[in-house]
């Protein structure tokens, strides 16, 4: 078994923003060795060099080159995707309140009756955007507005027809994420084929994280538990449970979805904090629910992913953003979507045992030091807050051209009409470059936070479990930003090779298995003269920004979502496949799901041709680690629940000892 495993998840980074990031790593490559052989060359001499280059002159399938986990020897693509029910990729299998938005979660997890008549049904769902006869549009916001039509399909008497899990289908969607009907033959794709397909039902992080870790397939939203809102096992805890340490890194905030779901168990995504889920979700009624839930029942001190983590998983290591800080916070009005200004006191007052570091001057060598001096072995453990300020709650933006210009200023893109607008990111005393110096010096990089968690995980003598996120590629992604995109999925890979090289220094393959992949893609196609059009960019244009900026999808040579005359119309997920890359011991785990399909709730759900499923992934891990793989859970519908059994075992007890009393006066 492996002593070590590394799951290092791209938010959001499917095929094609895999390959966009290798293509621009090739070419910074090339560039620098033209330097080096021709020293006083120009910037525009050098652009000649890529004039005319496409994309055949990288790659056009499979695996590629370029980053340093294409070089992993093992490869495969996993479908993604949540649950389908009652006619909502949202809902849990147990009632709810209607009067309450979200529509489902407002109640403590797992405590409100499954729905009446359910169960679950493993055939493939159905909804209207599926249907091909809704692709007879009249327009581009007309095609838009089709593919994000998830209304189910239903009989003449309204019955939803279909089943509960979206099955990819390779005729619609498309064979590999590669196939040639969103490339070379778009303007005329194969018959079946619907370019539209991919938009709908398509997963959140939160769901596709549980399948990630645990192996169970769940609904959009949920945080480590099946549709019957019950907690299922993760990796984490099957590493812990065999004596082995634990860490979460994130480039975003430490109790996001992908994190969250590794060190805690509720039944929405928005639990952050105790006060968050009203903050974010708020409730159709306008009243707010801190108190008691939408039954009356109290709320509640463990349902939400906080709590969990401080008081019950504890992991070894979490390291991420969030600070009170980021997303406009102040000391005097901190923002506190993710964590209370009174539990940042707490952690730096050492209330749960966790040495405690956070967003200041020189954060990275102070964090370098910190990690240094953490010794799980002696029941040590490393918590690190941050984020940039007038960011989300992750680390400061990268951009193409290798700098952090954009650190604390998103660009926000409306995909309708392509108007952009920027968040002003400084105080009235600061300068453009004192605000984005300091916010570079008040946190680590991804990579740092790598580095910092394998040096305090890799003391445990009996191994460790570890998750690194790169957060920030889908938060990049949903503002359909190239320019950042691209500096985030350096990010990334810099993470990895700085895994890779810990590997190579401690045990090697024989004793660590790493896994990079991604929990869900986006919709992001590259015109074939996108390398021509990168490389100008970065030596004679205005850089990445550009990219992002410009409306264009032919002078940028990309564009997002299924129309390629819109530069910008899609700013969401997909459900195309992703990639997996691996190496390393009983990586073997992974391959043998190729082609096969997955339990479900006590049903089989079958295979989609070569692939595997993501939820393999997390049968894989536990496998790997040694632990027993989730059981299907028994369906609540038909159970009868233990407290009658407990009081027929108490009758026929009581029964018993009546005969014996009898037959001795007798």
């Amino acid at each position: 078994m492996a002593k070590n495993v590394i799951l290092m998840i791209g938010d959001g980074m499917g095929w094609e923003m895999s390959r966009a990031s290798a293509i621009q790593i090739s070419i910074e490559a090339e560039i620098a060795q033209i330097r080096e052989t021709s020293p006083g060359i120009t910037n525009e001499e050098i652009a000649a060099h890529f004039q005319g280059r496409t994309l055949d002159d990288y790659y056009t399938q499979g695996k590629g080159t370029g980053t340093s986990y294409q070089n992993l020897s093992g490869y495969v693509i996993a479908t993604t995707g949540n649950t389908y029910i009652d006619g909502n990729k949202s809902n849990s299998a147990l009632q709810h309140n209607p009067r309450f938005q979200p529509n489902v979660f407002n109640h403590n997890t797992g405590q409100a009756e499954v729905k009446s008549g359910f169960e679950f049904d493993p055939s493939p769902a159905r909804v209207v955007g599926f249907e091909l006869k809704s692709e007879n549009l009249n327009s581009t916001t007309d095609s838009i507005r089709a593919g994000f039509n998830e209304a189910p399909v239903v009989d003449a008497n309204n019955q939803i027809l279909g089943g509960n899990i979206p099955i990819f289908d390779l005729e619609q969607g498309g064979v590999t994420p590669w196939d040639d009907n969103y490339y070379q033959n778009r303007g005329n794709p194969t018959p079946g084929f619907n370019k539209n397909y991919i938009k709908n039902l398509y997963p959140d992080s939160a769901g596709t994280a549980t399948g990630l870790y645990s192996g169970v397939k769940t609904y959009v939203g949920a945080v480590s538990v099946d549709v019957y809102e019950e907690a299922v096992q993760t990796a984490a805890e099957a590493a812990q449970s065999a004596g082995k340490s634990i860490g979460v890194v994130s480039s975003v905030p430490f109790n996001h979805a992908t994190p969250g779901s590794a060190i805690a168990h509720v039944n929405h995504r928005y639990k952050y904090n105790p006060h968050s889920f009203d903050q974010k979700a708020g409730n159709n009624d306008g009243r707010i629910s801190n108190e008691v839930d939408e039954f009356g029942h109290k709320i509640e001190p463990r349902d939400n992913i906080y709590y969990q983590m401080v008081n019950e998983t504890k992991p070894t290591v979490v390291l991420g953003g969030g600070h009170y800080l980021t997303n406009g916070g102040t000391e005097r009005r901190p923002d506190e979507t993710y964590i209370t200004k009174a539990e940042v006191k707490k952690l730096r007052r050492g209330k749960y045992g966790y040495t405690f570091i956070e967003r200041g001057q020189n954060a990275s060598q102070i964090l370098a030091d910190t990690a240094a001096q953490v010794d799980p072995e002696a029941g040590d453990r490393l918590f690190g807050l941050y984020g940039a300020r007038h960011q989300g709650g992750n680390l400061p933006w990268r951009t193409a051209n290798d700098d952090y210009s954009r650190t604390g200023h998103n660009l926000n893109i409306n995909p309708a009409n392509g108007a952009v607008s920027i968040r002003p990111p400084m105080l009235k005393s600061e300068t453009m470059a004192s605000f984005i110096e300091q916010e570079i010096d008040a946190n680590p990089t991804l990579s740092e936070l790598t580095q910092a968690a394998l040096d305090v995980l890799g003391k445990d003598n009996d191994g460790f479990w570890l998750m690194v996120e790169g957060g920030d590629i889908d938060w990049a992604a949903h503002g359909n930003d190239m320019d950042n995109l691209l500096g985030t999925m350096k990010d990334f890979d810099e993470s990895i090779a700085t895994a890779r090289t810990w590997i190579e220094q401690n045990g090697g393959d024989q004793e660590n298995l790493l896994i990079v992949t991604a929990d869900h893609d986006h919709y992001l196609t590259l015109n074939d003269n996108f390398p021509e059009v990168l490389a100008n960019s970065l030596l004679i244009g205005k850089g990445g920004v550009e990219l992002t900026l410009n409306p264009n999808p032919v002078t940028t040579a990309h564009f997002w979502g299924s129309d390629a005359t819109v530069k910008n119309g899609w700013a969401t997920h997909t459900t195309r496949p992703v990639p997996v890359y691996f190496q390393g011991a009983n990586a073997e785990a992974i391959g043998q799901f190729q082609g096969s399909g997955y339990q479900a709730y006590g049903k089989n759900v079958a295979g989609v041709g070569n692939f595997i499923d993501q939820t393999h992934l997390g049968l894989a891990q536990i496998e790997v680690l040694g632990a027993p793989v989730n059981q299907t859970m028994a369906d609540p519908s038909i159970s009868i629940g233990w407290q009658p059994i407990l009081i027929l075992i108490i009758i026929v007890a009581i029964g018993f000892i009546s005969q014996l009393k009898a037959r001795f006066k007798s």
